[in-house]
């Protein structure tokens, strides 16, 4: 079953790891902005839940096994990104941003684990 605080401490570490990346990538100063956390399920590679109709995480146990329970079989993720502008006026004022320049995904959830 899921090891929560493993979880979350997972999902920091990702999201941590990948903010750093984007730093470096993006290369100058500027604006980072998260996209969000979004649960999907995903059965074979496909996305079952979660693409068309986002679910917002909300960072719950309660969340995850009543996912676990809607889709058996599935493998549960988390999942989010960060999109960049030169400023927070360029990017929420103006539109002007660059977006998913970094994005993390953690499995909460795989059958038989």
């Amino acid at each position: 079953m899921i090891n929560f605080q493993q979880l979350q401490y997972d999902i920091q570490h990702e999201r941590s790891k990948t903010r750093k990346e984007a730093w470096d990538n993006v290369g100058r100063k500027g604006f980072l902005k998260s996209r969000g956390s979004y649960v999907y399920a995903i059965n074979g590679g496909n996305v079952v839940a979660g693409e068309a109709e986002t679910i917002e995480y909300e960072g719950t146990k309660k969340q995850l096994l009543k996912m676990i329970e809607q889709y058996p079989g599935c493998e549960i993720q988390v999942s989010g990104g960060f999109d960049y502008a030169e400023s927070p006026r360029a990017y929420y004022n103006d539109g002007d941003y660059e977006p998913w320049v970094g994005d993390w995904s953690v499995i909460a959830y795989k059958q038989g684990e």
